[in-house]
């Protein structure tokens, strides 16, 4: 499951039809339609079922619906610590030397 297929389900589950997603999502109804079946290919679940002139989320959409708001606001925040620099302990913690062919592609 990638973060995209949370996030294609989050639009379905507050649009209700591909063409609305595609439109707010700036591609074609085909092309999402597209990634819903890979999501459902790849998670081998439905994850849709139609309704009058529309999609509805199946229990197992609406799962990973609901958890889309949650990746969402963690990927902004791992953003945001990218952004400020922040750095972890230990990824400070380590450093490792450049191995041999880069320091003989670099050395001045």
């Amino acid at each position: 499951m990638e973060v995209r297929h949370l996030m294609l389900l989050r639009e379905i589950a507050g649009r209700g039809t591909l063409a609305a997603v595609a439109t707010a999502t700036h591609r074609t109804p085909s092309a999402v339609s597209q990634q819903l079946r890979t999501a459902e290919r790849e998670l081998g679940v439905k994850l849709v079922e139609p309704v009058s002139r529309g999609l509805r989320l199946t229990a197992e959409g609406q799962l990973l619906a609901e958890s889309a708001d949650e990746v969402a606001r963690v990927l902004a925040e791992v953003e945001a610590r990218l952004g400020s620099g922040w750095v972890s302990p230990a990824a400070r913690s380590r450093s490792a030397p450049c191995p041999a062919p880069a320091r003989r592609c670099y050395r001045a």
